[in-house]
């Protein structure tokens, strides 16, 4: 479907990634696309995840759609694992992060973490046209920012990053155009059911400092359709939980220590947060700058799990935004 360069990442936005999808997957008899439609619940068959129920929101149609096998890719806060009675294994740190774009490239990106006594900052490049930035607050006092208005919020910004100055006046107009995100790391219990699996956000949430979340899903699917394909292709009734469970064989020990990796990493942002109060006026700049450059250094240090022998290969990476 789609031919890599493989000395390039690319980066592609989700709604023309899932438009390409869904009109190359029409090319199949067996494909059926329901749009604006809502899950409801499972249906079973002798205990088994058999479909599922769901509702077509612009008509209010009730809709049985059966299949032998249900996917639960419907994100951190899925509904599917929900029902199932899945644990999500949720962690939290006790911090979140506004995330917000800007149409330019201003920053030094050789530093992904900026700390000023005025809050702390990430960053990211996403092309030379657009980068990514997110201030980290302390869990529950978006509300309060928000009061202050989109003025005191580019304030706090520029002060951290000077060289934002003017192109946040311009870009960032409203708080419609900054997400709320926590700062968490969630492993289900389980992935599996009889007839039924979980992939990506669903199965496993990664902090959204980073875009390991982005790859730990599309390696999910890789090694669910190398697994599972052959498997389906077989015999009628739903897949056996037996079969289903070989997919999180495959794919829990790359996402457990991701996940590891991402609960220190976010355990020492909330450090750097909640420890300002505490560090002496004369030694706050060097301690806090110390501390954020470590943290930048980890997050570029690669996972030993990305040349694991017994994971699923990928030779090209796509990051879906």
């Amino acid at each position: 479907m789609f031919d890599f360069d493989e000395r390039y990442v690319l980066l592609l936005k989700q709604p023309p990634l899932l438009r390409l999808l869904i009109e190359r997957a029409r090319e199949y008899d067996t494909f059926t696309f329901h749009s604006g439609t809502t899950f409801d619940g499972f249906l079973r068959e002798d205990g088994s995840v058999a479909g599922v129920s769901a509702t077509s929101r612009p008509s209010g149609e009730s809709l049985e759609i059966r299949s032998r096998l249900v996917v639960g890719a419907d994100g951190r806060f899925s509904s599917t694992r929900k029902v199932a009675g899945i644990d999500s294994g949720m962690n939290e740190t006790g911090t979140e992060v506004v995330w917000f774009r800007l149409p330019c490239a201003a920053a030094d990106f050789t530093t992904h973490i900026r700390v000023e006594d005025e809050g702390v900052l990430v960053y990211s490049p996403l092309s030379e046209r657009e980068s990514q930035y997110g201030l980290l607050i302390p869990k529950g006092t978006y509300p309060a920012l928000r009061d202050r208005g989109i003025a005191d919020f580019r304030e706090t910004v520029s002060a951290i990053e000077p060289a934002l100055d003017g192109d946040i006046d311009e870009y960032l107009t409203s708080f419609d155009e900054c997400s709320l995100l926590s700062i968490r790391s969630d492993l289900a219990e389980r992935w599996t059911d009889d007839g039924f699996l979980l992939v990506g956000d669903a199965a496993h949430v990664a902090s959204p400092i980073g875009a390991e979340g982005n790859n730990l899903a599309i390696q999910d699917a890789l090694a669910a359709h190398r697994l599972l394909t052959p498997v389906i292709r077989r015999g009628d009734g739903p897949l056996p939980e037996r079969l289903l469970r070989r997919v999180e064989q495959v794919r829990r020990p790359a996402v457990e220590e991701t996940i590891r990796a991402q609960q220190s990493r976010g355990d020492g942002l909330s450090s750097l947060l909640s420890s300002r109060d505490r560090i002496p006026d004369a030694l706050e700049p060097t301690l806090l700058r110390g501390g954020a450059a470590l943290m930048s250094l980890l997050a570029r240090l690669p996972s030993r799990s990305s040349t694991d022998e017994n994971e699923t290969s990928v030779d090209r990476t796509l990051f879906v935004d």
